[in-house]
Formats: structure tokens, sequence, C-alpha cells
């Protein structure tokens, strides 16, 4: 799974922790939708795992 598009880590309790965080979590979800989509396109389809 690529991550370069995650934020980089926080240097301190001054930066700004949410929105890395976020974005971070954005990134992830994205990267595990594009995984998972085809997968589970094919659960729903009826398609068994071995076509």
């Amino acid at each position: 799974m690529p991550l370069g598009d995650l934020p980089p880590t926080p240097g301190g309790p001054d930066d700004d922790v949410a929105t890395a965080a976020r974005r971070a979590v954005v990134v992830l979800a994205r990267e595990l939708n594009d995984l998972l989509a085809p997968m589970i396109g094919q659960l729903d389809a009826g398609v068994p795992a071995d076509s």
C-alpha cells in the first residue's frame, strides 16, 4: 500500500496534530477503499473467489 500521501509526523506539541491525523485517516481510508473495493464487488456479485 503506497503511503506517500501521508502527512509528515508532527514534530511537537505546537504542530497541528489534529489536521495531520485527519489527513492520515483520509489517505488510509482511500488506499483501503481502492484495495478492497474489487473484492467486495466480487462478493456482492456472487463470483467465487477461485474464478
